[in-house]
């Protein structure tokens, strides 16, 4: 069946416009002011932004000293790029499983495609969380005719299926080995080792402290397992996301030979588990019997009490990076990586991390 033809709206028009005078040299060196173009091209200065915003992610203007630049550009890309794309978001959770970070990036994506024509739409299956998932990406991407996708926790098959694909794709997430892929590129095992570097420092012997993580095989949650085994070994705790009993886990982390005096937990949900638990079913107190820190945030936390110590990642910069990589793909039609500084978690100080108890 063939897509309904699609009406341009006043933004993508505008854009149209703006490429169409920049490659025929209307414009030299910079853009005229705001007041001026938005006059000129007779639309609201409001519209003229979302173009002009676009033109930048795509790589045609850039903005020095409050001027508009113009810059020179090897090829020029398809006209309308984002107008009538359809963006498949997917994930092994759905929209009301996804978390607080999650949820932000999806509508933040939504936001800034919707006045380009452009639309996301999120897509996830039980299938995702099993490793033969080929026929099932097979049946997806013809029935989705997709022109782009955000791929959010994806296991190194994903990944590979979409490089072999040569479909413009984002990793919300980090990539895997031989993957191209743009991906965020988050760097956890620097937050990892902070928290341990930490934890050491405050007379914490390594092999009191447990990492506990999903038993996922997502590129992230590898490094992290790596940089711990190679600080401390291999006191890691894993646990099934989609039948975790945090209370089970809690308890036989505690009953160990060696009692823990601190947990390092990647996900959100299991270390406010952690976080409960440890007060009122073990009647241990944080920090003074036992210490506890997140690698990941999420905004509900900051209302615990003790606060936990955690690492935060500026959730407007992953949309924002995934909007551009995917205008630059659908801009340029090359799909690949490209150089950029690792996003580093920063520390959120809290009250659960604290100098070891004496042995027991």
């Amino acid at each position: 069946m063939e897509r309904i033809p699609h009406k341009s709206t006043l933004p993508e028009l505008v854009l149209v416009r703006l490429r169409e005078g920049i490659s025929a040299g209307e414009w030299k060196g910079t853009l005229p002011a705001e007041r001026v173009l938005s006059e000129t091209l007779q639309v609201s200065r409001q519209t003229l932004r979302l173009a002009i915003a676009q033109l930048r992610n795509e790589g045609w203007l850039d903005v020095v000293a409050k001027r508009t630049v113009i810059q020179r550009r090897r090829s020029r890309p398809k006209a309308e790029v984002m107008s009538t794309r359809r963006i498949i978001f997917l994930s092994p959770h759905s929209l009301e499983s996804l978390t607080s970070v999650g949820l932000f990036v999806y509508g933040e994506l939504s936001r800034k495609l919707s006045p380009l024509g452009a639309t996301i739409q999120i897509e996830t299956s039980p299938s995702f969380s099993h490793r033969k998932v080929k026929g099932y990406l097979d049946k997806l991407a013809v029935k989705s005719r997709a022109d782009a996708w955000v791929l959010h926790r994806s296991p190194p098959e994903v990944q590979r299926y979409f490089q072999a694909l040569g479909t413009p794709a984002v990793l919300f997430g980090n990539a895997h080995k031989s993957i191209s892929i743009p991906a965020l590129n988050i760097d956890y095992a620097a937050a990892l080792k902070h928290c341990m570097n930490t934890l050491v420092g405050l007379g914490h012997s390594t092999d009191r402290i447990v990492l506990v993580v999903p038993a996922t095989r997502l590129a992230g949650h590898i490094e992290i397992e790596a940089a711990f085994r190679e600080q401390a070994g291999n006191r890691i705790l894993s646990y099934d996301e989609q039948s975790e009993n945090a209370a089970e886990l809690l308890t036989r982390a505690l009953s160990s030979e060696k009692t823990p005096t601190a947990f390092i937990v990647l996900r959100t949900s299991i270390a406010t588990k952690f976080h409960g638990l440890l007060q009122h079913r073990h009647s241990l107190s944080l920090p003074r019997d036992i210490s506890l820190a997140c690698l990941e945030d999420s905004l509900f936390m900051e209302h615990l009490v003790p606060q936990i110590t955690r690492y935060h990642i500026d959730s407007s910069k992953i949309a924002h990076f995934i909007f551009t990589a995917l205008s630059r793909q659908l801009s340029s039609g090359v799909i690949k990586n490209w150089s950029h500084r690792p996003l580093i978690p920063k520390l959120i100080p809290g009250d659960t991390l604290g100098e070891a108890p004496e042995s027991n």
